[in-house]
């Protein structure tokens, strides 16, 4: 189940599926006089009639000048038209429009951010292994390998010769395929909300692109390059909160939403009372 807060002042707040969040979150907001109530995500739909979109619950329109969202990426297909049309209302919502069909198509959010000069990993896109021996040039190895099917991502390992490489290019059914240089540390789970980030050091197990349980990250600071790194690629893939991943200074993944409960607990500050803080902000600054 997925839940929302809809506040007088600010709206929307989803998590999935721990409800108890939103009434953390709900808690820090009447700190800043916002006053809040907990619906159902599910309850909300847009209602288009002419050339007017409203945001409805049951038969009643949501009205509102600010709003928060976090889904699954699951849920981008709702996602977006909502975002969509929380800009066209000019209602502030700290995730941007596009964020979660960036979020959730990892082949253009790497494009996206080596357009924008972010630091990443050497990436690979390719369609076929036609002409492969000629993209993989001077990549070192192990590598990692992934599979898509769209955006949908269908396999994912790690390769340890060229010719394992081709095998599996070969061999699997997908329609894109994306070799990556394969950085090995600890990853920094970095937090971004408004311009500050929050670093998490999360071990990486051997020869695994999984990192190890979360209950094992521990706080620590990154540097000013790094922190500077995280505001650029949460700004550019999706707005003022998100989690960014990143390893050596490079940047692996952004996600558009923020585990703030973990944060809480771990960075030993009050995420949810940072959130409410930059609603607060935007709000003043709007007037």
């Amino acid at each position: 189940m997925a839940y929302i807060v809809i506040f007088m002042r600010t709206v929307l707040l989803c998590f999935q599926p721990m409800p108890e969040y939103a009434k953390l979150l709900a808690e820090a907001f009447e700190e800043y006089e916002f006053k809040t109530r907990v619906i159902s995500a599910k309850e909300l739909a847009l209602f288009t009639k002419g050339s007017k979109t409203k945001v409805i619950k049951g038969s009643r329109a949501i009205n509102t000048c600010c709003a928060f969202l976090s889904v699954s990426l699951q849920l981008t297909q709702f996602a977006e038209p909502l975002l969509d049309e929380f800009a066209k209302q000019g209602i502030y919502c700290p995730t941007k429009p596009s964020a979660y069909y960036v979020c959730s198509n990892e082949l253009l959010q790497m494009s996206m951010l080596n357009s924008y000069n972010i630091k990443v990993p050497r990436t690979i896109m390719f369609s076929s292994a036609e002409n492969l021996n000629i993209y993989t040039k001077g990549l070192s190895y192990p590598a990692i390998f992934k599979a898509f099917i769209k955006e949908r991502k269908i396999q994912s390992t790690i390769v340890q010769s060229f010719e394992e490489l081709k095998k599996l290019v070969n061999g699997v059914e997908a329609e894109n395929f994306m070799v990556r240089e394969y950085i090995t540390d600890e990853l920094d789970y970095c937090a971004v909300i408004g311009n500050e980030v929050f670093n998490l050091k999360i071990p990486l197990k051997k020869n695994s692109l999984a990192p190890e349980d979360l209950k094992k990250a521990y706080p620590s600071k990154l540097s000013k390059v790094e922190e500077e790194t995280a505001l650029q690629a949460a700004s550019v893939c999706a707005g003022d909160i998100a989690t960014v991943t990143m390893c050596k200074g490079f940047v692996l993944r952004v996600k558009p939403n923020v585990n703030l409960a973990l944060f809480t607990k771990k960075c030993s500050q009050n995420m949810f009372e940072k959130v409410a803080k930059l609603f607060d902000d935007k709000v003043s600054e709007n007037g």
